[in-house]
């Protein structure tokens, strides 16, 4: 294979991972509670996290943090302003499920 097709075919290979679709999730908060205070839960129930409500927000790939930001609201919808992001080792490693 001539050099020009390996390095058609790399590229080729390397758009088809950049076009893979991932999950995105922004973690609020989480917390570990019993099954019994589960089955407490009803309309109206109130739940508390330890995080602090200034405290940045997690972005997560395969639940892994790859990024934190805070809440912001765009055109009416739900958005995240990215202010730290992870290693690109780490995302990498992130994205790979590892």
């Amino acid at each position: 294979m001539a050099d020009g097709d390996a390095s058609r075919a790399e590229r080729g290979k390397v758009e088809r991972l950049l076009a893979i679709d991932l999950p995105l999730v922004v973690m609020i908060a989480e917390k570990a509670v019993t099954l019994g205070d589960v089955l407490q839960f009803g309309l109206g129930s109130m739940i508390v996290f330890d995080k602090n409500v200034d405290d940045l927000l997690e972005l997560r790939v395969h639940d892994r943090t790859i990024a934190r930001g805070e809440a912001v609201k765009i055109a009416g919808k739900f958005g995240l302003h990215v202010h730290e992001v992870g290693p690109v080792k780490q995302t990498i490693r992130s994205l790979g499920g590892e």
